[in-house]
């Protein structure tokens, strides 16, 4: 008969509990440690969702409001257009004469001047796009043909409302404004001229304001160009800030809404953003905050998961070590009765004290017995 190896490089120096909680810990931790992996994913894929809930309507409801401030203006100016149109002592017919006398119509202009707050300046031009009146009248005689709103309003197949680039006031760098132009149609409805009124656009800025989310988020308004209207620094404000190269307003293009993650040219900070589109202007929008005070809002529950998890996993290695323990315990007991018996104790009976304890070892420990 061959003798038993004494190779101890290839013997076993695990007991069989120890193999028992391995096992155990394979089975019972192994899952949790993947449920609490899929729940931490879980809580970041439904913060994603939420940005898309709450940032980008967000987005979308500034840029509405913008456009219904827009609507407003352009409204006030079609209503003082068509009162110009109606006036029979402003002889607006006679629009495109040399010798028109312009008295009672800026007349007319300095009083809606005056009742719409928001308009910088007010004027009347020709179909050659120069200004017969004005309010102030200093803008008497300016030519405004090479500006494309004009251009625009001028042309008789797209009569209609039309809106200028931003522009800044000549007085006042700090006020960026919009040229709204309407056109001024005679008797017979032919195209005589245009009434155009520079608004002022510090109301936009104001709803941007009421519209950040989050201690430290933003809104922030910008033209096609990517230039600010509106943002939290006054001066890039002031400056028209070219944010044309920034991650946000380059995924915007050829988009109306949308959620970017981009980092911030302001301060390298990476931000998480909705973005909508400002009808008929083409302006952006976008409601950002900080993806850290994103992942803040997330802290309680990441560390309540783990804190489940951590107990979760305690139990099961204390579980695992007692079901380890109460298993490897018959067979101990056989252990040492063959211990017992290779001294030539045949008299003391192997007992299997485990009420439990598997049927095999119970009639292992019964043919010991018999043996003896």
């Amino acid at each position: 008969m061959g003798s038993p190896s004494t190779d101890g490089s290839r013997a076993s120096i695990h007991s069989l509990r120890w193999y028992i909680s391995v096992g155990f810990l394979m089975v019972g931790v192994g899952p949790l440690i993947f449920f609490g992996a899929q729940r931490i994913s879980a809580l970041f894929a439904t913060q994603n969702e939420s940005i898309q809930q709450k940032h980008e309507p967000m987005a979308e409801s500034l840029s509405q409001a913008i456009y219904g401030y827009l609507l407003d203006q352009t409204s006030a100016l079609q209503s003082t257009a068509s009162q110009i149109e109606s006036d029979n002592d402003s002889s607006i017919a006679r629009l495109n004469d040399p010798g028109f006398n312009a008295a009672h119509l800026n007349q007319e202009l300095a009083a809606a001047h005056s009742a719409q707050p928001a308009l910088l300046q007010l004027y009347v031009g020709n179909l050659a796009g120069r200004a017969i009146a004005a309010a102030p009248p200093a803008g008497i005689g300016v030519d405004y043909s090479v500006w494309n709103y004009v251009k625009d309003v001028l042309n008789p197949r797209r009569i209609g409302p039309k809106y200028s680039d931003v522009v800044r006031s000549q007085g006042d760098a700090s006020v960026a404004a919009v040229v709204i132009a309407v056109p001024i149609l005679d008797a017979r409805r032919n195209l005589i001229g245009f009434l155009a009124g520079t608004v002022d656009l510090s109301e936009v800025q104001r709803l941007s304001n009421y519209s950040r989310i989050g201690p430290t988020g933003q809104a922030v308004v910008v033209d096609r160009r990517g230039r600010v209207i509106a943002h939290p620094r006054d001066d890039w404000r002031v400056e028209a800030k070219d944010l044309s190269s920034s991650g946000i307003f380059q995924q915007s293009l050829g988009e109306e809404t949308g959620v970017s993650w981009y980092t911030d040219l302001d301060g390298n900070v990476p931000r998480a953003a909705g973005f909508a589109t400002v009808p008929v202007v083409g302006w952006k929008v976008w409601v950002s905050q900080p993806v850290a005070e994103l992942r803040t809002e997330l802290t309680p529950l990441i560390v309540s998961t783990m804190e489940w998890l951590l107990v979760a996993i305690v139990l099961a290695l204390l579980l695992g070590f007692l079901a380890a323990a109460w298993i490897s315990r018959p067979v101990d007991e056989l252990i040492r009765a063959a211990g017992r018996i290779a001294h030539g104790d045949f008299v003391t009976p192997v007992t299997v004290r485990e009420r439990f304890a598997a049927k095999e070892l119970r009639e292992l420990a019964h043919t010991f017995n018999q043996m003896a």
